[in-house]
């Protein structure tokens, strides 16, 4: 299994528990995950790979999204802005 740990509108970083650990240039060629209430699919290539402290079974994978079509990376762009929006906003409360 696989939580997304960070997000941006150019890549992903998962942590991976109990799956085959792939190399730094693999290609993550059916790449599915949710945000904000939205569902995105693409391929992204494996850019660097470390391994958990809590457990050696568990490693983190970063990751850089290959072929996301031009309207999904704006969706993302535009939730992620959403977000940090109201992040700053509840700060300034």
């Amino acid at each position: 299994s696989a939580r997304v740990r960070d997000l941006s509108a150019t890549g992903i970083r998962l942590e991976v528990v109990g799956a085959a650990r792939p190399a730094t240039g693999d290609v993550l060629h059916d790449l599915h995950f949710e945000f904000a209430g939205r569902n995105y699919q693409c391929a992204a290539d494996v850019r660097n790979i470390t391994t958990s402290s809590e457990a050696a079974e568990r490693f983190l994978i970063g990751a850089e999204f290959r072929d996301m079509s031009r309207v999904e990376r704006r969706s993302l762009e535009r939730m992620i802005m959403q977000l940090q929006r109201q992040q700053v906003q509840q700060a300034v409360v």
